[in-house]
């Protein structure tokens, strides 16, 4: 009976433990769809507003949209002449962009880690499509497309750079047994041959 009882409350434990998880990570993703909807829906964005969506696409932890703007004015992923509550202008959005995806850009960009020449990285990367100004202020729509451009672009350099791996190590797989083939061509008695198999 005893351990019938045991049984019972794990299972009784488990059970409410289990629904409690549920019901956080649908509440999670019932504000994550309330955000997104949001910025769909906003004609411009903030900086706080910004920073706290760029960071969380970058896995960077920032529990709110103040928290996030701290962190980046902190990082120096966006410039500290702006404020939480300022709307975001395209050229300041680029380089939070690039500084929180870690993103080297090329040599203007990596001697300046300016605003003005995230920009144009992100228009050579394609993220940026056509000629737009600067100092533009982005819209939530813009911003969602920017941060998805970005995301497919990292998936697909990923997924290029795992197939390049792949095929360096086919490579080396096939060189290695051509190796080992050789030298048990070399090898005349069969007693080597057994020790080269052990």
């Amino acid at each position: 009976m005893n351990k019938n009882l045991i049984v019972v409350i794990l299972i009784f434990n488990f059970l409410i433990f289990s629904s409690f998880l549920s019901a956080q990570q649908t509440t999670a993703q019932q504000s994550t769809a309330v955000e997104i909807e949001t910025l769909l829906n906003s004609k411009t964005v903030t900086y706080a507003q910004v920073s706290r969506f760029v960071l969380e696409a970058a896995n960077v932890i920032a529990a709110d949209p103040q928290t996030a703007y701290s962190l980046a004015i902190e990082r120096n992923w966006l410039s500290k002449n702006v404020a939480h509550d300022d709307l975001a202008r395209l050229n300041n959005v680029s380089q939070l962009l690039m500084s929180s995806f870690n993103i080297k850009g090329g040599i203007m960009y990596s001697l300046t880690n300016s605003a003005h020449y995230a920009y144009r990285e992100l228009v050579h990367m394609g993220v940026i499509f056509g000629r737009h100004d600067p100092a533009m202020l982005v819209s939530g729509e813009n911003l969602l497309f920017y941060v998805n451009r970005l995301l497919a672009i990292q998936e697909s350099q990923g997924f290029a750079e795992s197939r390049r791996e792949a095929q360096r190590l086919a490579r080396e797989t096939v060189a290695h047994s051509q190796v080992l083939d050789a030298e048990i061509a070399d090898n005349d008695t069969p007693e080597e041959i057994t020790i080269l198999e052990d």
